[in-house]
C-alpha cells in the first residue's frame, strides 16, 4: 500500500509535469508579420568607362499582374546620369522582375571624345529577380559593367534565368536577405570589393592588355599601334588592392630613360574588377604616346618608363612603375 506522503508526492509530480504540458500545448504562436505591400528601391549605378558609351537607359519592373514602372534616363541631359533610383510598390510576398537596359550608338574606349553614329541600339542588360517580402523601405542594389557590354544587341547573352555580372553569366534570383534597409545616401555606402577595413597596405602593379591584366616583366617588349582617330598608344592595365573600386583616378606618365622624352600624362577614372587573390583590375586604358605632337618615331625601339598613380575618394595615393620597351614597329 502506498504511504499517503508518497501518494501525494507522485500525484504533485504529475501535476507539475501534467501542468507543464499543458503549458507546452497552449502556448500562443508566436506572432507572425504579414503585409501585402512592399516599398522597394532600385539603386542603379554604372562603371565609370562604361558610362561614356551609354545614351539612354531604362529601368522596368515587372509582376505577374504586368508592368509596375518603367523610367527612361537621357544621358546626354542627365548630369551626372548616376546613380539612379526608381521607386516601387510591390506585393510582398511574389517575386517581381527588374530589368535595366542601357542604349549606345557605339562601343567605344572611355578615353574616346568622338560621338557616336546615329541610331542607338541595345548594347547591356541586366536583370535581377527579387520577392521584397515585409518590412521597412528595402535598396535593391544593381550595377551595370562594361565586361558584360557588347556590339551584340542585348549584351551577353545569358539564359533565361540569368543576368551577366563581371563579364560571367550568374543567377539573376537575389535573396531577400540581401536587401539592405534603405538611406539615401546608399551610393556612397557600396559595399567595396576593393578595399577591406582589414586587408593591409595599398599595392599596385602596371602591366599591359586591352581585354584583360597581362603582368609585364622588366624590359619586356610592347608594341604600340593606331587608334581609330588617328595617333598611336599601347595598351595600359592597372591591378590593385586595398584602394576604391569606383571613383578611383588613374594617371599614367611616361618617359625614355635614356633620353629623357616624355609621354603625355593622361588621367581617366575606370571601375575596377575583381580580379584573383583579393585585388582588382582595369583594362583597355588606351595611353597614347604622340598626343602631344611628339613624332612616334620617337618612341619606337627605346625603352619607356611607364608609373601609373592612383588618388581613390578617401585620398589615399599610391603609385608603381614598370619598364618595358617600345617594339620598333608598329602593330
Amino acid at each position: 500500500m502506498t504511504s499517503p506522503s508518497r501518494l501525494c508526492r507522485t500525484v504533485l509530480i504529475l501535476s507539475t509535469f501534467g501542468a507543464l504540458l499543458t503549458a507546452g500545448a497552449c502556448s500562443p504562436a508566436a506572432p507572425v508579420t504579414t503585409c501585402d505591400e512592399a516599398d522597394l528601391v532600385v539603386g542603379l549605378v554604372a562603371q565609370d568607362q562604361l558610362i561614356p558609351q551609354l545614351e539612354r537607359y531604362e529601368i522596368t519592373a515587372t509582376d505577374a499582374r504586368g508592368p509596375l514602372a518603367k523610367q527612361v534616363w537621357d544621358t546626354t541631359s542627365v548630369t551626372p546620369p548616376f546613380p539612379a533610383e526608381l521607386a516601387l510598390k510591390a506585393r510582398a510576398d511574389a517575386p517581381l522582375t527588374v530589368r535595366v537596359e542601357g542604349f549606345a550608338g557605339a562601343l567605344r574606349d572611355g578615353n574616346d571624345p568622338a560621338p557616336p553614329p546615329p541610331g542607338l541600339r541595345s548594347t547591356i542588360v541586366r536583370t535581377a529577380v527579387v520577392t521584397p517580402g515585409c518590412g521597412p523601405k528595402r535598396l535593391l542594389r544593381m550595377r551595370l559593367e562594361s565586361s558584360c557590354a557588347s556590339d551584340t544587341s542585348g549584351g551577353l547573352a545569358c539564359g533565361a534565368t540569368q543576368t551577366c555580372s563581371a563579364g560571367t553569366c550568374v543567377s539573376s534570383t537575389v535573396a531577400p536577405t540581401t536587401l539592405e534597409t534603405y538611406a539615401s545616401n546608399w551610393p556612397q555606402t557600396e559595399p567595396d570589393s576593393c578595399s577591406k577595413p582589414s586587408g593591409g597596405p595599398p599595392q599596385v602593379f602596371v602591366g599591359t592588355g586591352q581585354t584583360d591584366y597581362l603582368a609585364l616583366a622588366s624590359g619586356a617588349e610592347v608594341r604600340a599601334e593606331t587608334g581609330p582617330q588617328g595617333g598611336h598608344h599601347i595598351w595600359i592595365a592597372v591591378r590593385m588592392t586595398q584602394l576604391n573600386q569606383n571613383g578611383t583616378t588613374i594617371t599614367i606618365t611616361g618617359v625614355q630613360p635614356d633620353t629623357g622624352l616624355k609621354a603625355p600624362r593622361t588621367s581617366v577614372v575606370f571601375s575596377f574588377e575583381p580580379d584573383e587573390g583579393g585585388f582588382c583590375k582595369v583594362y583597355g586604358i588606351r595611353y597614347q604616346l604622340d598626343a602631344e605632337g611628339q613624332a612616334i618615331e620617337s618612341f619606337l625601339g627605346h625603352p619607356l618608363d611607364v608609373t601609373a598613380e592612383l588618388r581613390d575618394r578617401t585620398g589615399r595615393v599610391v603609385s608603381a612603375t614598370t619598364h618595358l620597351r617600345v617594339a620598333t614597329t608598329l602593330l
